[in-house]
């Protein structure tokens, strides 16, 4: 083996073996990490560690999902998330048991939209302007109409008919 570039020539003919390999720095000298199967992703462990090849799994990327409940208009306020949100999806369902009222929708600052079915009424909507709608009737609806979105969490703002109470899930997404 002729070595002109002491480093790269070593590191290319004798570290690196197989497409895929990576070269990462070890204790004292560069260590080739073996490329994974497919499927995995590389997961650093922190400063001074190895970085892994891991399964993918939701909270490796930081999505968070939670659930709660709504009965009044104004401002409800999610901290602790662990990070800024870029969108919030929401599944929404009528408090009562006895109602087939449901949405499913989204938002992000500035855009929302959902689709609602309102068993009690026999209809479906497509709502651009809504990212949740619960529809009794036209006397008792709850409705998602935005959200503001903050370094650790988010603040959802509900308008409420009526009385309409309802529970969700809601999922953070990065």
């Amino acid at each position: 083996m002729r070595i002109s570039f002491p480093i790269t020539d070593y590191i290319r003919q004798s570290i690196l073996t197989t497409k895929g390999d990576l070269v990462v720095r070890g204790d004292a000298i560069p260590e080739k990490l073996i490329a994974a199967v497919a499927g995995k992703i590389l997961t650093a462990k922190g400063v001074g560690v190895l970085p892994e090849y891991d399964d993918f799994h939701l909270s490796n990327v930081g999505i968070k999902i939670a659930n709660n409940s709504r009965n009044t208009s104004g401002s409800q306020v999610f901290s602790g998330v662990g990070f800024q949100p870029s969108m919030i999806l929401l599944f929404v369902v009528d408090q009562l048991s006895t109602n087939i009222n449901w949405s499913v929708g989204f938002t992000s600052e500035g855009q929302c939209a959902c689709i609602a079915e309102s068993g009690s009424a026999g209809t479906q909507k497509l709502r651009g302007a809504s990212a949740a709608w619960i529809w009794r009737d036209v006397d008792n609806y709850m409705e998602c109409i935005g959200a503001d979105m903050g370094t650790d969490g988010f603040t959802l703002y509900w308008s409420l008919e009526g009385a309409c109470p309802c529970k969700f899930v809601y999922c953070c997404i990065p």
